[in-house]
């Protein structure tokens, strides 16, 4: 086995042929230098590029692995929530009060001599329901003794049968003069015909009003 220190003079030896036992030249070591920060750097860029491409491939998978977690609750969720959201505007909705309108016409209770009075009611909200449901500035509401509506027109009306025929008698009337404004009469075969009848009735109602507000009369409305 060799002496350590005789194979250190051997390494010194061919070290010494081949001229390297000498000091490194200033030049070589800065172009050492140099080279070794930019082998650096480029191994700092590639690591730090594929670090990030992974930790964004890491985090995009992540993300993809949550909604299709979350999918099946989300198929139930958003749609429970949809039909929520319907269903609060539609008791909002249909629980806003109604915009007042002020009435133009009052309508007085009826009377007839041969009919019940659920006939005679039923045919007041009918033509009260008529005349309201037309386009127009005319509204009838029902006439309440004692309120501040007493310049308004009043609509009276009376109805009788005879026979299978029931016959409806319509004024309108001025409550400070107690001057007919208007009168119309028709005729309805039968309960069955009495809604078209009314109809009739709002019709006309309507018209009477329209040439009234044309007029000078239409003080008083």
């Amino acid at each position: 086995m060799k002496n350590p220190d005789q194979n250190k003079s051997q390494v010194r030896e061919l070290l010494q042929n081949h001229g390297l036992t000498g000091n490194i030249p200033p030049d070589i070591r800065s172009n050492i230098s140099s080279s070794m920060d930019k082998n650096y750097r480029k191994i700092i860029k590639k690591t730090g590029g594929l670090t990030l491409a992974a930790s964004i491939g890491g985090f995009i998978f992540f993300m993809l692995r949550r909604i299709e977690t979350w999918l099946p609750a989300a198929k139930i969720v958003i749609p429970l929530a949809l039909v929520s959201t319907a269903s609060a505007v539609a008791i909002i909705t249909q629980n806003l009060p109604a915009p007042r309108v002020e009435p133009t016409m009052l309508l007085r209770s009826f009377h007839s001599a041969t009919l019940k009075d659920e006939m005679v009611e039923k045919t007041e909200r009918l033509i009260m329901t008529g005349i309201n449901g037309k386009p127009g500035e005319l509204h009838v509401a029902l006439s309440k003794t004692g309120t501040a509506q007493g310049t308004l027109p009043l609509i009276v009306g009376s109805l009788e049968r005879a026979g299978t025929n029931i016959f409806i008698t319509v004024k309108i009337i001025d409550p400070l003069t107690s001057k007919i404004l208007f009168i119309t009469e028709t005729s309805a075969a039968g309960d069955k015909e009495l809604p078209e009848a009314t109809q009739k009735l709002a019709a006309q109602i309507h018209a009477f009003w329209a040439s009234l507000t044309d007029t000078p009369h239409s003080g008083n409305r």
